[in-house]
């Protein structure tokens, strides 16, 4: 028999339930196929085939969609979302998460969808729109208290305000994610700290630079005001040489 490695052979077992179905009597086939279908395609995702992941994905949806599971239609989307943009396709990607948006019922589903949205934009560096919906993903975790949310969306506003050369603005939500990972023991990924670090590095730069170019620019207006003249005698009066001469 060949030998498989873990996600080949669950692979290769869906396959061979997958020949047998069709026979069986099942008392709910649609939503057993479905989640067969989901299984398989963040498989096929985890291995990198991304053409299969989408095809799997989308028969979840499509099922999903058939028999009216609303909680495997918000699964399908996300996954393919997932599945796009790890393909590149953003575009496609973004059209799927606005539609799982669109279906959640749950502000922590539709604020999650948000998060996913915002870094697809960051990714195709559009940093102002990942800004627009990382807004809307924080205000839909605060909303449920979130927390898991709340960390996605504030290192996503970080992220996209120091891309844009705002750390000023970056430096309270990298403040806020970190504060929330220290309090939930969520691990904070090195590369967010190494962020974190080069922004706050970048406002003390900035704040000791300042008074230098303050100091530098009074003396720059010492050294260009004209000199002080001497004051013009009154009408009339002798200059000081007549007066020397008057003495002799």
């Amino acid at each position: 028999a060949p030998e498989y490695d873990p996600p080949e052979l669950g692979l290769q077992l869906a396959k061979n339930f997958l020949a047998r179905v069709g026979s069986m009597e099942l008392a709910d086939k649609p939503r057993i196929l479905g989640n067969l279908y989901c299984s398989m395609g963040n498989t096929y995702l985890a291995l990198g085939k991304l053409t299969m992941a989408a095809i799997h994905h989308r028969k979840d949806l499509d099922i999903s969609g058939a028999y009216g599971y609303a909680d495997a239609t918000l699964r399908a989307l996300g996954n393919l979302g997932r599945t796009y943009r790890v393909m590149g396709d953003y575009p496609k990607a973004i059209h799927f998460f606005e539609r799982q948006a669109e279906v959640a019922s749950d502000p922590e589903d539709e604020g999650r969808a948000y998060v996913d949205i915002g870094r697809c934009y960051f990714e195709m560096g559009k940093f102002k729109d990942a800004i627009k919906a990382g807004d809307t993903a924080l205000e839909h975790a605060r909303g449920v208290q979130d927390v898991k949310g709340e960390l996605r969306a504030n290192l996503l506003l970080a992220q996209s305000l120091s891309r844009l050369e705002d750390p000023r603005s970056a430096l309270p939500f990298y403040e806020e994610h970190l504060r929330l990972a220290v309090a939930s023991s969520i691990p904070v990924a090195p590369e967010t700290q190494d962020e974190y670090e080069a922004v706050k590095a970048a406002l003390d730069a900035d704040a000791d630079a300042e008074p230098s170019a303050a100091s530098a620019a009074a003396a720059s207006e010492v050294s260009a005001a004209p000199p002080t003249a001497e004051p013009e005698p009154p009408a009339g009066a002798p200059s000081a040489r007549k007066r020397r001469r008057r003495k002799k």
